[in-house]
């Protein structure tokens, strides 16, 4: 099974390709894979009595499910699972000098702030005859609003409004 397993997944790729050609559900690929099956079994059992390596039986075999199930044969380019050399390794890659050099690109800064523009005044702390603000004023309250020196202020949601 474990073999078996290995083939389908290295025909796995070319399934697609050849899904018109082949299938795996037509009774000669089912009968094919039954056949590839049955053999390894006998090739494992020989194994355990001394015999090595896949045989030319189980060779057959998989060509055969390749035909029948892919539309074609298997390729025999392909090395066997145990020569599959380890995959290559390469060493880091110096940037060429031009871009080595280059300083890294700096963020715009932001736009100056209009002119006359300031932050929004907040209300920090009330007591009953008035309330504190942000900037160090206290302001006196006056029904559901507060006095300031130059106008009368409401506050929305902590921020002082003043008309």
């Amino acid at each position: 099974m474990r073999l078996s397993g290995r083939l389908l997944l290295l025909l796995l790729p070319l399934s697609t390709a050849a899904s018109a050609a082949g299938s795996f559900e037509t009774p000669a690929c089912r009968g094919a894979l039954e056949r590839l099956h049955a053999v390894e079994e006998t090739r494992r059992a020989e194994r355990g009595s001394g015999g090595r390596g896949a045989g030319p039986l189980v060779e057959q075999a998989r060509q055969r499910a390749a035909t029948e199930c892919l539309g074609r044969a298997a390729d025999p380019q392909l090395p066997p699972p145990s020569r599959i050399s380890p995959p290559v390794t390469v060493g880091p890659v110096a940037a060429p000098p031009s871009i080595a050099n280059r300083a890294p690109p700096t963020a715009p800064s932001p736009p100056p702030p209009a002119p006359g523009s300031q932050p929004p005044t907040i209300v920090t702390r009330c007591d009953s005859a008035g309330c504190w603000t942000s900037d160090g004023r206290y302001l006196i309250r006056v029904g559901p609003d507060l006095a300031s020196p130059a106008a009368l202020c409401s506050i929305n949601a902590g921020v002082l409004h003043c008309r």
